[in-house]
């Protein structure tokens, strides 16, 4: 693990005024809509131009990494002391990417191709330098086409590494000429594994199961007009009426569970820490429901866009009401107390996970025009949250009012 000695000294340290985006204090963030929360927000930084789509804490819990949308750059700051460390100005422009994650031991950022090879694959940057030091390149049949700056030409790009390190999964580049299958890399040396398929549903999020090594968590976006008898054609059959959550066990290569989970798409999915429970968020669903849509599955009045689920039986365990539209990420803390939402025209949601309980918003209701709220993460091990608005990092707690 590496310390805030080790990155603040010598050299590093006198990156954060000079380099762009440098941190500077900013205002408290107070309560701005109806709320049972204490919010304590204050602002970490301003990086960039434009919307900031990655934000990841290292395992320690002291640092931030973000990139911006277009993943031309990508910073790192030392939360406590709000100090830039560096700041990498990316060669190679794709569209925008959600994923951003740091290894276990905190010595490497996982990133979108850092321009090593410009083949279209993900990169590891050493966290001590902002440098880029090992190219993972995507497999055959996933590569750019020739004469392209670019790995990816449309659509986001995702991808996680799981808990205990052995595995990473990415979605593959849209401009690759087999753009159906998910990459499988072995993160020990990162080498390439296997692809897995996946039916072209759009942006893919992963999830991976805690308790299971190699379990890994993904949605089935609903769309009538797809063809249902692809990948899941055999063990399992999707309702052309329902989104849905696969389950593959990407050590083997196999898909081993499927269970409708919404009546409209999936934005998000994220497992409870320590718990075969998941959590998944749906966007408004606005056509009336068809008769094949069972009653449990249901949500007439368009609010239950947050739900958990026991990922062994596919029951539902609680909803989780509010008005969200398009959700874009979805997190619970490590206490499992509060299950937190972004939402395009509701900013910040924030539900009590054990209750159901609607908390509060970071914008009060009818606010139809946000600055974008792409990405949050909370700190390992702490209810400490950490959340984008625009071009903006925001950092505090969250205490609810007796």
């Amino acid at each position: 693990m590496l310390s805030r000695r080790t990155l603040l000294g010598g050299g590093a340290s006198a990156i954060g005024t000079a380099a762009l985006g440098a941190c500077a204090s900013g205002p408290t963030a107070g309560p701005t809509g109806n709320s049972r929360l204490n919010w304590n927000y204050e602002r970490l930084c301003e990086f960039g131009e434009v919307p900031i789509y990655g934000l990841a804490w290292s395992p320690d819990g002291e640092f931030i990494a973000a990139n911006g949308a277009g993943d031309s750059l990508i910073g790192l700051w030392h939360v406590a002391s709000k100090r830039q460390v560096w700041v990498l100005h990316k060669q190679r422009l794709p569209n925008s990417t959600r994923s951003l994650c740091f290894t276990l031991d905190g010595r490497y950022l996982i990133t979108s191709e850092a321009g090593l090879t410009n083949r279209g694959g993900l990169s590891l940057v050493d966290v001590r330098t902002g440098k880029p030091v090992h190219s993972i390149d995507p497999p055959p049949g996933h590569l750019a086409p020739a004469g392209t700056d670019r790995g990816l030409i449309w659509g986001e790009e995702h991808w996680a590494l799981s808990p205990d390190g052995k595995y990473l999964i990415s979605t593959p580049s849209q401009s690759s000429s087999d753009p159906d299958r998910a990459a499988v890399y072995d993160a020990q040396d990162w080498s390439f594994k296997r692809t897995i398929p996946l039916q072209r549903d759009g942006p893919r999020t992963f999830a991976f199961d805690p308790t299971r090594s190699g379990v890994v968590a993904t949605q089935s976006i609903w769309l009538s007009i797809y063809d249902l008898d692809g990948p899941l054609a055999g063990k399992f059959k999707r309702d052309p009426d329902l989104a849905g959550v696969e389950f593959w066990d990407i050590g083997l290569g196999e898909l081993i569970r499927y269970f409708p989970v919404h009546p409209g798409g999936v934005g998000a999915l994220v497992f409870v820490p320590d718990s075969q429970i998941l959590l998944t968020a749906s966007g408004s669903y606005r056509f009336p429901s068809p008769p094949s849509v069972p009653s449990w599955l249901a949500d007439p009045d368009n609010s239950e866009q947050i739900r958990a689920w026991d990922s062994n039986t596919g029951k539902k365990i609680r909803g989780f009401h509010s008005a969200l539209d398009v959700p874009f990420d979805l997190a619970i803390d490590s206490t499992k107390r509060f299950v937190a939402a972004l939402s395009l025209n509701r900013g910040l949601v924030i539900w009590d996970f054990r209750s159901g309980e609607l908390l509060g918003r970071e914008y009060p209701e009818g606010r139809r025009f946000l600055p974008p709220m792409l990405r949050m993460a909370f700190q390992p091990g702490t209810d400490l949250l950490a959340f984008a608005r625009n071009n903006e990092i925001y950092v505090g707690s969250i205490l609810r009012r007796t």
